[in-house]
């Protein structure tokens, strides 16, 4: 088995943060590291971390282990009979599911009112990032090193997206909700005499322009009456997601406080997709979207191309449509990255007296048992084939190992999660902005600079003790 220290990291200062990581890490595994407890958080502003001295009494016979985890109610249904086989090899270990409903921030409120209260679950499938600094979670670090527990394989970007200064808080299970690839229609291409898309992630070929000619060859007036049947893309804020494929950050991620929104970088990237709704006009626009979602959009042939969540591939099996999946493009600034995000995870919560078991947990869940029960795109690559057959039996010819083609390239999500007011700043100026550019009523240049204003003042005035 391969360490901790011989991952594939870009990381610097992983022997020192193995380091100060153990004296905590190791009294955590003994169940006597001190409780990090959350104080109500100011509006706007982040939970504050009071470190108490108590600390849980480790359990000496049969434990319950607790896991908190977002799920729909098919799944809930299947619970017991998924984990059966984990209760099976671990005798003394129970499983009981602490389901997440509602809508993201109803659960985090759910979660650390559990922590306030004391009883905080033993492992989440999906921590915020602002909890690692918050000491809400505990460093995966020390338990993977004293199990040489091998990560090795795991993309770089995957363990970033996890981690903070240096050391992993949320173990990396699935590879996105939101894949680096397009879907295409095979009939549309053909029919319209256009070329499809490569098979092969970073094709020098497929550039942004490139990609953009074929979107316009296949936006079409069908019926000659003067309004377009068929659109090359379906434009949702899905769009947007993808600009980490440039590289850019709407905030500094050295200082996590100066906002950077009116950077030339900026301006270059988002004018770029702007001109998909308002110069090309390659993306329905919203009077015509009305009463249409992507998948219905794209299945029921209104557009050519389509950018899938992994939630959204039953639906695509299930279709009659020929269809196959297609890289995105090369941005124009000829960076070479690919957006993963990895929404499920493993992360121990701290306070947790179950920490061994969580972590055996964990580490079962790594082993392909995740995503057979909850399909999302496997974290390892080693897994990517079995997953595509599973879950696409009658699109078995879909180029599904793309995705494990663009895991390779895949790079940390945006570090200004960690923002303690990031949620309050895309919610609130950059998504009801963005909307008006994509109507074409504002421009990329008014966009950004009225976003750099208020940016900066939500982030002048948010609670910064994190940094």
């Amino acid at each position: 088995m391969t360490s901790l220290n011989s991952r594939r990291l870009s990381r610097r200062s992983v022997l020192r943060g193995m380091v100060v990581g153990m004296g905590a890490g190791a009294a955590a595994l003994a169940g006597c590291a001190p409780v990090a407890t959350p104080q109500p958080a100011q509006e706007g502003g982040a939970a504050e971390v009071v470190e108490s001295t108590a600390a849980p009494e480790a359990p000496t016979g049969p434990v319950t282990l607790t896991y908190y985890h977002w799920i729909d109610a098919d799944r809930l249904g299947k619970f017991n009979d998924w984990v059966a086989p984990f209760v099976e090899a671990n005798p003394d270990i129970m499983v009981q599911l602490i389901p997440a409903m509602g809508n993201n921030i109803e659960n985090r409120q759910k979660l650390q009112a559990m922590m306030l209260a004391g009883t905080p679950p033993d492992v989440a499938g999906y921590a915020p990032p602002d909890f690692y600094w918050q000491g809400m979670v505990i460093s995966l670090d020390p338990l993977i090193e004293r199990d040489h527990y091998d990560v090795s394989d795991i993309p770089q970007g995957l363990i970033d997206r996890g981690s903070y200064k240096d050391e992993l808080y949320n173990f990396p299970l699935q590879a996105g909700g939101n894949n680096p690839v397009m879907a295409y229609n095979r009939t549309i291409f053909e029919e319209a005499g256009v070329e499809p898309p490569p098979k092969t992630w970073n094709d020098p070929t497929w550039t942004w322009d490139e990609w953009v000619s074929r979107l316009v060859q296949l936006t079409k007036d069908e019926d000659g009456d003067g309004q377009n049947e068929m659109w090359g893309l379906w434009g949702t804020g899905w769009i947007m997601s993808h600009t980490r494929q440039w590289n850019i950050w709407w905030i500094d991620v050295n200082d996590m406080t100066t906002i950077t929104a009116d950077t030339p970088e900026m301006l270059d990237c988002y004018t770029h997709i702007a001109d998909l709704y308002c110069k090309h006009k390659v993306i329905p626009p919203e009077e015509v979207t009305e009463g249409w979602g992507p998948v219905n959009a794209f299945l029921g042939g209104m557009t050519a191309m389509s950018i899938p969540g992994s939630w959204e591939y039953q639906a695509y099996d299930r279709s009659e449509i020929d269809w196959d999946f297609a890289p995105f493009p090369k941005p124009a600034n000829g960076n070479t990255n690919a957006e993963m995000d990895p929404d499920e995870g493993g992360a121990i919560i701290n306070g947790s007296r179950n920490v061994d078991a969580a972590w055996e947990f964990i580490k079962w869940f790594d082993e392909g048992n995740f995503f057979r029960y909850w399909g999302g795109t496997p974290a390892r690559p080693q897994f990517i084939e079995e997953w595509g057959n599973v879950t696409f039996p009658q699109h078995s010819d879909a180029n599904y190992m793309l995705l494990a083609d663009a895991l390779a390239y895949s790079r940390e999500q945006d570090r200004i999660t960690l923002h303690p007011c990031w949620g309050e700043m895309h919610g609130k100026v950059i998504n009801p902005k963005w909307q008006q550019v994509s109507l074409c009523n504002l421009t990329v240049d008014q966009f950004l600079a009225e976003s750099q204003t208020e940016l900066q003042a939500i982030s002048d005035t948010c609670q910064q003790k994190a940094f």
